[in-house]
């Protein structure tokens, strides 16, 4: 049996050490502490505690070491910019709704960062749902309805198990030999704790929960030639995150519609824009707090440095982002350029234009929209500011 440990890890001092890098490096550390139990961070460094045998703690020091300077070097030259605030000051309900939306049924968790919904969370998802729809129909997209998994070469091709392995949830189906099968329904054998035992019985583990709605996008057309499309989907999310799971601040399983294009590059750029500026405008006519900064995606933290650099240098991703009970600001919607990032790699031919297109996409994360929303106006929607329920008809 192990026993709890612990260790500190320091800094040199003219490295930069902010919140984004903590973030970060907290995001990689259960991989280099196995048995990770929690991490406090401090100007000069940061404390873990874990209770994992794997490795001695002079191992432990030296790998985090060289995690957190590879880590603060991939940020040295990155700085999120904030673009624009909305006109609402920020404010904040007396309680945290989170509490309230469990104690009335509305939020049920049923496992690690998942959630059935019902009751006034329900009632706001389908309001605030038919308005992004109407907005990404009028703007000239088609529906299109996806799947649960996504083939794991996709994401392969696409760079996402490159950069953020640990988000996959891998699913694999029991391998074709009867002999195995029992196994699973042993339940002594899932008792065991960390169910390794079982690998063995599993076959090849070919696709993964989709992590984003736009990846089916890519799937359906890789290898196509295609003419200038707009596309909205609303679907399930699934990302595996191994700390910070907490309320509906941070979840492994969300909805999220999405507004996908491919057009040339100018157009997808102005897409995006618009798409900002309507979001804003909705949430400034609802009289919600809010702001929009240049961002970068949430890559493991030892790679991907040079993909960050280049997205918040050229504000290839925005985020709007707002506050919530804890007092943090979440990001709530992107807008996301890929150029041609993606279309080469899938293969993406344009139909109607000499050159390969361009393609760009906006997801709108519903339980942390939701949930700022609820921290703003509070759990009772009849008590809402009338701009809002008049716009959402609640």
């Amino acid at each position: 049996m192990t026993t709890k440990r612990n260790v500190r890890v320091s800094v040199e001092g003219a490295m930069r050490w902010d919140a984004a890098v903590h973030k970060a490096v907290h995001e990689s550390l259960p991989y280099y502490a196995p048995g990770f139990l929690n991490a406090v961070f401090d100007g000069s460094g940061v404390s873990i505690s874990f209770d994992g045998d794997a490795y001695t703690d002079e191992e432990i020091v030296a790998n985090i070491s060289s995690l957190i300077r590879r880590t603060a070097s991939g940020f040295r030259d990155t700085q999120e910019q904030l673009l624009f605030s909305g006109t609402a000051s920020p404010r904040l309900t007396k309680d945290d709704p989170y509490e309230q939306l469990c104690a009335s049924g509305a939020v049920t968790p049923t496992g690690y960062g998942k959630f059935v919904f019902a009751k006034e969370f329900v009632t706001l998802f389908e309001a605030v749902d038919a308005k992004l729809k109407d907005y990404c129909l009028s703007v000239g997209a088609f529906t299109e309805l996806y799947p649960t998994t996504v083939e794991a070469g996709s994401l392969l091709a696409s760079g996402f198990l490159g950069h953020s392995p640990h988000l996959a949830y891998f699913a694999a189906p029991a391998r074709l030999d009867h002999k195995l099968l029992p196994a699973f329904g042993d339940t002594d054998a899932w008792a065991q704790a960390d169910g390794s035992h079982l690998v063995e019985s599993l076959g090849s583990p070919d696709h993964v929960l989709a992590p984003t709605v736009c990846y089916h996008c890519f799937e359906a057309r890789k290898g196509r030639q295609i003419g200038t499309e707009r596309i909205t989907a609303l679907n399930k999310c699934h990302r595996h995150e191994a700390v910070g799971v907490s309320g509906l601040e941070r979840t492994t399983t969300f909805w999220m519609r999405e507004l996908i294009a491919f057009d040339t590059q100018d157009r997808v750029t102005e897409m995006l824009e618009d798409a900002v500026n309507w979001t804003a405008s909705l949430l400034n006519e609802w009289g919600a707090a809010f702001d929009v900064s240049s961002a970068s995606d949430p890559f493991f933290a030892d790679l991907g440095a040079s993909n960050r650099i280049f997205q918040t240098v050229f504000a290839l991703k925005r985020e709007l982002r707002m506050p919530v009970f804890s007092g943090r600001r979440i990001a709530v919607a992107s807008f996301n350029n890929h150029q041609q990032s993606l279309v080469q790699k899938f293969d993406v031919k344009g139909a109607e234009q000499p050159n390969t297109p361009s393609s760009g996409c906006v997801g709108w994360g519903f339980e942390r929209l939701l949930y700022s929303l609820f921290c703003q106006f509070g759990v009772d929607l009849s008590l809402w500011p009338s701009p809002a329920k008049r716009s959402l008809n609640i």
